[in-house]
């Protein structure tokens, strides 16, 4: 870093038998070195400081003053500001916690440049979630930009750990997890277009929270299975088919047939249960798929049509075709609040819960972008953007 120091050497394969000078020479002005550094006899090695001058790459030379030993060179990147460096977990992530006991191994962390070089003498600060203790709350990396803390995580369902490198509030922040039994956070069972709150029979939907997963990532092929890396969803008792598990996202497939109401969502692991949670099931909810960065719909233009991507729409007329299975209820495609003409509303071929809507433009309308919301049997879907 500029303005910082590091720690060097130079050395030889065995023991001298007489002190070795090196003459130490910068290139570039990126960083700064002492004129020499000598290797006493007897020794293989000599430490020296370089300091960083300013942001970018420098050539280090050290020629020995006896030609018997060869010049070696090396280059060094000196980084403008903290700000550029970046924090990871290398270890101690995704443990099974304890209440009350420390973890088995301590989480270490990382502060490393766009290289991968790691960065020593900085201070990384923690803050864990409440009811849990940290030895210490900050630490100054090592000669390999390394700090560790001795997490004890609390009794909650959710255990986070976070750490910050201070003086750089540009630097994101990283989180460990300590795993238990899991945990639905309130409002967590979601429509997985809108993520509104509730189910719909025959829609894809989201589960939010806590060590949902045991700590594993995994994503299903067709056929969908009822459970995926020992994750299972139980909607009243039911397996649900799962599309995608982690730590603290699930989606599914809700399990067809299900009567509007109140069902009971659990899901479990080889850790444990959820504790039950009751969710409203609805027969209509609909949901649009979108970018949550910028609004942008899974909408497809195709000259004066559209197709529109959807899940939540609700009970289907059987095909004889496959894949060409139409909902009961048709929606209402509104874009910029014109009504726009419907000319299907079914599942999409090739995966289950998802629905297509496909529609004609309105006449005359201008250039984008424009907005996008359908409403089916007086529930209305999220607004996006296409």
């Amino acid at each position: 870093l500029e303005n910082r120091t590091a720690g060097a050497s130079v050395s030889v394969a065995a023991p001298l038998a007489a002190p070795l000078t090196v003459l130490l020479k910068t290139a570039r002005g990126a960083a700064a070195v002492p004129a020499s550094v000598t290797i006493p006899a007897g020794a293989t090695r000599a430490t020296f400081s370089v300091r960083g001058v300013k942001g970018g790459v420098e050539e280090l030379t050290a020629e020995p003053d006896d030609t018997r030993f060869e010049t070696a060179y090396a280059y060094l990147q000196v980084t403008g500001s903290p700000g550029e460096l970046r924090l990871s977990i290398e270890s101690g992530d995704r443990q099974i916690a304890q209440p009350g006991a420390p973890l088995a191994e301590a989480v270490a962390i990382r502060v490393v440049d766009r290289n991968k070089l790691p960065y020593p003498g900085l201070t990384v600060r923690a803050t864990v979630s409440a009811g849990g203790t940290l030895t210490p709350a900050s630490a100054v990396t090592d000669d390999n930009g390394l700090v560790r803390f001795v997490w004890t995580p609390g009794p909650g369902a959710s255990n986070e750990l976070t750490a910050t490198l201070d003086g750089a509030p540009g630097v994101a922040p990283v989180t460990a997890v300590a795993l238990g039994r899991p945990a639905v956070a309130s409002g967590g069972v979601v429509n997985a277009a809108s993520y509104a709150p509730g189910l719909t029979p025959g829609g894809l939907a989201s589960i939010f929270g806590s060590s949902l997963a045991a700590g594993a990532t995994a994503r299903a092929g067709l056929p969908l299975p009822v459970q995926l890396a020992g994750v299972r969803v139980l909607i009243d008792g039911r397996p649900a088919a799962l599309v995608y598990v982690s730590d603290r996202q699930v989606n599914f497939l809700v399990p067809s047939g299900l009567a509007e109401g109140q069902a009971t969502v659990i899901v479990t692991t080889s850790l444990g249960d959820s504790p039950a949670v009751r969710v409203s099931v609805l027969t209509y909810l609909p949901g649009l798929f979108y970018d949550p960065s910028n609004g942008a719909g899974a909408v497809i233009a195709r000259g004066e049509f559209l197709e529109i991507y959807a899940t939540g729409l609700g009970p289907v007329r059987p095909a004889a075709i496959a894949g060409l299975e139409e909902t009961l209820a048709t929606p209402q495609v509104l874009i910029d609040a014109q009504p726009a003409e419907v000319l299907f509303s079914g599942l999409a071929p090739g995966f289950p819960g998802l629905y297509q809507v496909n529609v004609r433009l309105p006449k005359g309308l201008p250039p984008g972008p424009h907005k996008l919301v359908l409403d089916l049997n007086g529930r209305r879907s999220n607004e996006v953007q296409f």
